[in-house]
């Protein structure tokens, strides 16, 4: 629970953010933020020891940047690939590569123009790798974060599960420096950015829990203000998490895609179990847990 503790924390701070705006859209995030899964009910259950609490019924906000509906979305988005991905790791014989693409650092006013930037490189990339005839879908997963460096304060790059088909591939798809040249000849830029590959062994489904995570590190969010009205611009209304080739036949895009708008699936049941429920204390700044109490 300390978790969601500090996921409230930081959201209270994010909603204080905005309220210090003159803008009525933002201060309108910061009543609606701070109000944010003030209560929750949820079923405890016994699996293999452990107790897990599966949530019922919670009011989220639903606010893009607010950090708890971010944690919210991204266990809705997993549960969507562990159920479609165990279906196409059945069906199908591939094997998997994580990549980590990078772009150099901007800054935080012009990040809509260097994620159009990367989004047309990296369509050019997967057109590339699908003439190979080695690469048969993708999940691809968009992070930025706050970092400071001489080229901006603001650092986007992408996540990628590359799935090939069956049987041996090229080695060059675990070089580093392959990878990195690729992707700059893609980004059509004259420096070497940083690329990272490793193989994930078929079947596994750890690698999402790597994958599919925050857009934007909670820690970040609540780090500066003027960063982050910035950020809510640049970002407003941008994907952050894509499927295509095989992967779209068994997770679909329009599924995440209203997890994102609307932080349901709509397909979500109430969990049977010990009932419990959390209320927020904000003198104590924390969670206060009520077993067999739901309301």
């Amino acid at each position: 629970m300390d978790g969601l503790d500090e996921l409230k924390r930081q959201s209270i701070k994010v909603s204080g953010f905005y309220a210090m705006s003159e803008r009525d859209d933002f201060r309108s995030y910061a009543e609606r933020i701070l109000n944010c899964a003030e209560h929750l009910d949820f079923a405890m259950q016994n699996i293999q020891g452990d107790l897990v609490g599966f949530i019922n019924n919670v009011h989220w906000c639903r606010c893009p940047r607010c950090p708890l509906c971010q944690w919210a979305k991204v266990g809705k988005w997993r549960a969507k690939f562990f159920q479609g991905l165990r279906r196409l790791y059945l069906e199908n014989e591939v094997n998997v590569i994580f990549v980590t693409l990078t772009s150099r650092n901007c800054c935080i006013k012009g990040l809509r123009d260097e994620l159009e930037l990367m989004a047309s490189a990296f369509n050019r990339l997967l057109s590339s790798l699908r003439r190979s005839g080695v690469v048969v879908g993708y999940i691809k997963a968009l992070e930025v974060t706050w970092s400071l460096s001489q080229f901006g304060d603001t650092h986007p790059h992408y996540h990628v599960m590359f799935f090939l088909s069956g049987g041996r591939f090229p080695r060059w798809l675990l070089d580093d420096m392959e990878w990195s040249r690729m992707w700059a000849r893609s980004l059509q830029v004259d420096y070497q950015p940083v690329c990272k590959a490793k193989f994930c062994r078929s079947g596994d489904l750890k690698s999402i829990l790597e994958l599919v995570k925050y857009c934007v590190k909670p820690s970040d969010l609540s780090s500066d203000p003027d960063w982050l009205y910035d950020l809510t611009d640049q970002l407003y209304k941008k994907r952050s998490l894509t499927v295509g080739g095989i992967v779209s036949q068994y997770v679909k895009q329009s599924m995440l895609d209203r997890i994102d708008c609307v932080g349901r699936s709509g397909d979500e049941q109430n969990q049977d179990g010990l009932p419990a429920s959390l209320d927020w204390d904000y003198i104590g700044d924390r969670y206060i847990l009520n077993l067999g109490v739901a309301v």
